[in-house]
Order: C-alpha cells, then sequence, then structure tokens
C-alpha cells in the first residue's frame, strides 16, 4: 500500500507504536507532528528507510486527520496519549487492507495506453451502489437510475455476490459502461470504507455523488401547474420545507437537473434527501377516497408469480408513499469535490470542511442546519417491503446479516445494538412460530389505518413510478 506520505519527511515519536497486518503504523499527536518538523533534517534518512512499510496518522480525537493526507482512513483515535484498545486496532487493521480487498473489474474507465485523459468523464450526478446479492432488486435500480443518467455515471460496488441472478446482471451492465468494483470484505465491519474508498475515486470526477443501497431509487418532489400527467415542462422542483401547493414525486433528467442547480455548492457541508416510503399495494389505500377508514387486513393469497417477477409488478402497481423531510438522520450526499469519507449507511457524510469527528446527534439535533444543508426537493424511495415476500426475506437477510438469528429470542432490542429494527422483525417472525398467515397479517397491519390521518403525508408517486414502469 503506497504511503499516504510519499514526498514528506515525518519522523513519528516512539511514545507508541502496533505493529497491524504486517505494517507499522504510528499515531501521533498534534504535538508530535511539530515536533517532528524540528527535527526533519536528523531523521530523514531513517524516514526514507521506513516510508515504504509504515503508515502514519496524526491529529486529535475530534479530527484523526487534520492535513487531509490519510488515502482512505475513517480511523478515529479515542485518546491518542494510550495505547489504542483492540477495537481502535481492529479499524486500523480494516482500513490498511481495504485497498487490497477493493479492485476495479469493469475496464472501460481506465483509457489504457492513454494517459493524457481522466481516468472517468466528468459527471453531473454519480449514483455510488453498495451490494451483495441484489438480484431482482438491483435489475429495478439499475433501470430506474438509467432512465435519466448514463451507464458512465453509475459505480456499482459488489461485496462477494455469489447468486446467478446478480452475476449475470453486473456482467450484462458492466459490458455496456457502468462501473464495477469488487470488495471481498466484511461487510459489517468495513461498509462505511469501502463505499469511502470507491467514492473518494470517483468524486473528483463528479459534480455530486449519490451513494444508495440497492433498495433506495432517487425522485424528485415537484409543484405543478397542470395535471402532472399531461405536461411534464410544467414540473417546478420544491425550495420550502412545507410547500403550500400539492406535490408529486416524478424522475425525469430535467427535474433532476433543475433540482441540483438549485443546491448552495459552496457551503461545503453534507447533503440530506428527504425520505419516502411507497405504501404497498397489497394495502389497497386511496387517501382521495372519501368512504375510506380502515384497510382490511386480511391475508392476500400468495402470488404464483417468481419473487423477482412479484417484486417488479408491485412496485409498478405502487401508487402513493408516506413522505418525510431531510432530518439529521436522512440518508447524505455530498458535493464531489467536497466527500471525505461515510459511515455505515451513507446517513452521516464527512466533508473536508467539516468532518464526522465534529458531528454529534444531539448537535445537529438541536441545530441541523449547522452541519447539514437540506435539500427538500430530493428525494430517496425506500422500495423495501414493497410486498409480503419483500418484507419477509428483508427481515431474514437483514436478521442474519446483523447476527440476530445466533442472539437468543429473548434478547432485548434496543439500546446502541446494531440492526435494532432487523432484531425486532426477528423476534416478531419466532413469536408466531414463523406462520406465514400470522406473518401477513402483521405485514398488512402497518397499512395507513385513517384516511385524514395520513393524507397529510402521503404523495403520489405514480408519475415517478411510470418513467421505468411504462
Amino acid at each position: 500500500m503506497r504511503s499516504p506520505h510519499q514526498g514528506r519527511f515525518f519522523v513519528p515519536s516512539v511514545k507508541w507504536t502496533v505493529a497491524v497486518q504486517q505494517k507499522m503504523v504510528f499515531f501521533l499527536t498534534a504535538k508530535d507532528v511539530t515536533k517532528i518538523k524540528k527535527t526533519v533534517f536528523l531523521f530523514s534518512l531513517l524516514v526514507l528507510s521506513f516510508l515504504p512499510q509504515m503508515n502514519i496518522w496524526s491529529g486529535t480525537p475530534t479530527n484523526p486527520d487534520p492535513t487531509g493526507m490519510l488515502d482512505a482512513s475513517l480511523l478515529t483515535v479515542e485518546d491518542p496519549t494510550v495505547v489504542p484498545n483492540a477495537a481502535v486496532l481492529a479499524v486500523a487493521s480494516a482500513t490498511l487492507e481495504i485497498s487490497k480487498a477493493c479492485t476495479i473489474e469493469s475496464k472501460n474507465h481506465l483509457n489504457l495506453g492513454n494517459h493524457s485523459e481522466a481516468p472517468l468523464k466528468q459527471s453531473l450526478a454519480r449514483i455510488i451502489i453498495l451490494q451483495r446479492g441484489g438480484g431482482y432488486k438491483l435489475e429495478v435500480l439499475l433501470q430506474h437510475y438509467l432512465h435519466v443518467l448514463a451507464f458512465d455515471d453509475i459505480v456499482v460496488i459488489d461485496n462477494m455476490s455469489d447468486d446467478s441472478q446478480t452475476l449475470d446482471l453486473l456482467n450484462l451492465y458492466s459490458k455496456q459502461g457502468i462501473h464495477l468494483w469488487k470488495c471481498d470484505a466484511d461487510y459489517k465491519h468495513t461498509q462505511g470504507m469501502m463505499v469511502t474508498h470507491v467514492t473518494r475515486w470517483a468524486a473528483p470526477f463528479s459534480d455530486f455523488v449519490f451513494p444508495v443501497d440497492v433498495d433506495e431509487l432517487l425522485g424528485v418532489r415537484v409543484t405543478f401547474n397542470e395535471s402532472p400527467s399531461t405536461n411534464k415542462t410544467n414540473y417546478h422542483p420544491i425550495h420550502n420545507k412545507q410547500p403550500t401547493e400539492p406535490t408529486v414525486l416524478v424522475w425525469n433528467k430535467q427535474v433532476f437537473d433543475d433540482a441540483l442547480s438549485y443546491i448552495d455548492t459552496k457551503e461545503g457541508k453534507m447533503l440530506k434527501m428527504g425520505v419516502a416510503n411507497p405504501i404497498p399495494p397489497a394495502c389497497d389505500y386511496d387517501p382521495e377516497d372519501k368512504n375510506y377508514t380502515k384497510v382490511s387486513i386480511t391475508p392476500q393469497q400468495f402470488s404464483s408469480d417468481s419473487v423477482s417477477v412479484a417484486f417488479q409488478q408491485d412496485v409498478c402497481r405502487t401508487k402513493y408513499a408516506n413522505v418525510g423531510e431531510p432530518y439529521c438522520f436522512s440518508k447524505s450526499f455530498a458535493v464531489g469535490k467536497d466527500f471525505y469519507e461515510t459511515e455505515d449507511g451513507n446517513h452521516k457524510i464527512g466533508t473536508h470542511q467539516h468532518m464526522l469527528g465534529t458531528f454529534t446527534d444531539a448537535a445537529c439535533a438541536e441545530d441541523m442546519e449547522a452541519f447539514c444543508q437540506p435539500s427538500h426537493s430530493l428525494v430517496l424511495v425506500h422500495v423495501n417491503s414493497i410486498n409480503f415476500m419483500d418484507w419477509f426475506f428483508h427481515g431474514l437477510r437483514g436478521a442474519a446479516g446483523d447476527g440476530h438469528t445466533q442472539r437468543a429470542q429473548t434478547v432485548d432490542c434496543s439500546g446502541a445494538m446494531r440492526g435494532v429494527h432487523t432484531c425486532q422483525k426477528w423476534k416478531e417472525f419466532n413469536k408466531v412460530a414463523f406462520n406465514p398467515m400470522q406473518l401477513e397479517e402483521t405485514f398488512l397491519s402497518f397499512c395507513p389505518q385513517d384516511r385524514k390521518l395520513r393524507h397529510a403525508f402521503t404523495i403520489h408517486i405514480d408519475t415517478w413510478i411510470q418513467s421505468f414502469c411504462s
């Protein structure tokens, strides 16, 4: 791994050092760096002899990389005056190895033999997708984004998929021009690092970068002067938190470009999107029906179609979604030149101007705009639990991925544990002994129960769906 300090003479103090993955890692405080600079001449030869084998971190607990010289580190040093604990060493080890674990598979970006060209074309927006075994969801996602963006605008990070459907899709779309990375790393511990590593590769050639999961599809919330199905030129991305006009969700190049043009790119903060959760078609929900009071929770018959076909059909049958404004924990994106790092799930993105070490949930809740810049028109639609089988499979995969299937059924699903919601769903599955009819009743119990109560938070997404279902 190439040292981030190549071309600079730094000699670490010997306060403490640790060996990680056969590389020497030096943890330094700001005072150490000052002392080092004063002794650079005396020790320059020593540094040169160690440089190919070592990596150096320096900084404070709130800003572990003040000089911005690290290549792919998300390391936070809890207390630089003491030997780091096992958790910190684990992060350091993963950070050192992540560049080895992630390799570019598609060759269309390399411009082999022509070093005068950039490795990527400049893009207004790049979508960075981390997925593992996405299968039918991956196909829906790629079709959605390719309705507006070019193949070159899409980067897929594949984390050890082994099913034929996913592998065939990746092979097909990479041949057509998407950028495919393969990362052989432990998803639970390196999710944010993988996305950070690949996004840093793409960010210099992207005006905006959008790290997303395989079930997260962008849309633009707009007002309109005429019926939303008649004239696309009359769409106007919203500017305000609470628009007075009716809004719908759409997805076309014109409104997406317009929404991005409204963003102030000088702030240097993480950018926040709104969130929308589609109401499953099985709910048979219509907020416009004045006689509607409560949905039936009578279990539906199981579809005879494959899970893949049923999912795509139900996505295209969806009419409404519950929408929420951007908030501290909603998903983030960033201006390409500002991007520095992201954490697991992309809820928080660190920029060069506003590092993640300065962010706390409590401080953000008190003054969100001190840390985040909301984009009220951009909405991330979480196409999850769109039908019963998708809800069930998502629960199984989440519980297994977060380790809940190995825990006792009496475990308390609360606190700071990983995957609280998947833990709760796993307990629900066990509570009814995986009885499919009872589970489907549970699924349908999440349908909106009152037209008047939900109407204020519900918007049409028919037009958004039509963009890739027609």
